[in-house]
């Protein structure tokens, strides 16, 4: 049921559970029993009793399109709500440890189906979810009327849904502010090219010194300063090459 949290389809409406002990799968001596629960009874678990099952219920329904039983399904909570937390059939009669207890995941779920439907949350509700959190940053299960949690215990599950929903209360990140890696991109291409340009700055390449053309028919001879070509073209001074 909890990937209705995450917007996975589940099927409506939600049927009893069928617990499997799979610790056979683990490796022996961790001393733990290890169940898996598949909500797949012949039962169907009552929204109106179960305040985790109506909130689930209500995801699916918000997801699915089906407004209108969304708002019936928020307002089954809204009347279990007592300004203290949820009561529902595991608060008035459940089993040792859970009568008389309000359960922090069930605030949370609570909270989260408010915040996704848009519509108005008690006004101590964050605060009861939040006074749950231990020392080491974890949630209780649960507390007393009292608003004590004495004797409860953190659990990865209560955890982990109290920061969705927590993480639901914040405004929507503007775009720049969850792409803002983006911005890095021109800044270390103009570095880049910065420090490359000098450094693929042409050579210079030393001037080729440049002979006379040659005559193909009186090619012409290069005497230390001197040049000879054809006598009938020798210049009547050779003092004009001295």
């Amino acid at each position: 049921m909890h990937e209705a949290i995450l917007g996975t389809q589940i099927p409506l409406p939600i049927h009893n559970a069928t617990t499997t002990n799979v610790s056979i799968y683990w490796q022996p001596g961790t001393g733990n029993t290890i169940l898996y629960e598949n909500h797949n009874g012949s039962g169907i678990l009552l929204l109106s009793s179960y305040a985790d099952i109506a909130v689930y219920t209500a995801l699916e329904q918000d997801r699915s399109g089906n407004h209108t039983g969304t708002s019936q399904t928020v307002q089954v909570l809204n009347n279990m709500w007592d300004a203290n937390g949820l009561v529902d059939n595991a608060f008035k009669n459940g089993k040792e440890g859970e009568a008389g207890v309000y359960q922090t995941f069930k605030d949370a779920l609570y909270l989260l189906i408010l915040l996704e439907t848009s519509q108005a949350m008690p006004a101590n509700l964050e605060q009861k979810i939040l006074d749950m959190q231990g020392p080491d940053g974890g949630f209780n299960t649960g507390y007393y009327p009292n608003e004590t949690y004495a004797g409860r215990f953190e659990n990865a599950e209560t955890t982990s849904i109290v920061m969705l929903a927590l993480e639901a209360l914040l405004p929507p990140e503007s775009w720049y502010e969850s792409y803002w890696y983006l911005f890095l991109i021109p800044i270390v291409s103009v570095t880049v090219l910065l420090f490359l340009v000098p450094s693929l700055r042409p050579f210079r390449s030393r001037p080729k010194t440049s002979l006379p053309p040659m005559n193909s028919g009186n090619p012409t001879a290069i005497k230390g300063d001197r040049h000879e070509s054809n006598p009938g073209l020798r210049p009547e001074k050779d003092e004009d090459y001295a």
